[in-house]
């Protein structure tokens, strides 16, 4: 990977990774948008990772479901979603929890419903909170 290049989304169908493409950080959500399209015409069986240029490997959630992977400005700050995450011993939870970005730092994520409770781990994929269903029009009443 050159220098000037921060990332490469990598791919792996049989076994092998493949690369795919190098990009700077700043292309991320353009590039895991098109990612989701090919991983629509190559199916479940592909796995996907960002290789960071220090080496380290980033996992993608299976982007055939309807989790996302975290982008530069995906999820939206401030607004509340559903979040994966592993812990310390690499167990894998799900919250609702909202993005707060903060100058020069990295996004934190905060349990929604508070101001300052963290998401424990690294958050990895996120999805759009389930809407309520409709209050039905008519109750049905039971006899006691």
């Amino acid at each position: 990977m050159n220098k000037e290049t921060k990332l490469m989304l990598q791919l792996n169908t049989s076994g092998a990774w493949r690369n795919m493409v190098q990009f700077e950080v700043d292309r991320r959500d353009e590039v895991l948008r098109a990612t989701h399209i090919f991983a629509g015409v190559l199916g479940k069986g592909a796995k996907w990772s960002i290789l960071h240029a220090d080496g380290k490997r980033e996992w993608l959630p299976d982007l055939m479901g309807p989790w996302k992977p975290i982008g530069v400005m995906s999820p939206r700050p401030i607004t509340d979603v559903m979040v994966c995450c592993i812990d310390g011993d690499g167990d894998r939870q799900v919250f609702m929890a909202y993005r707060r970005n903060s100058p020069g730092q990295p996004p934190t994520w905060t349990l929604s419903g508070t101001d300052d409770v963290r998401v424990p781990g690294r958050v990895y994929a996120w999805t759009s909170v389930v809407e309520n269903a409709p209050e039905p029009t008519a109750m049905s009443t039971v006899a006691a």
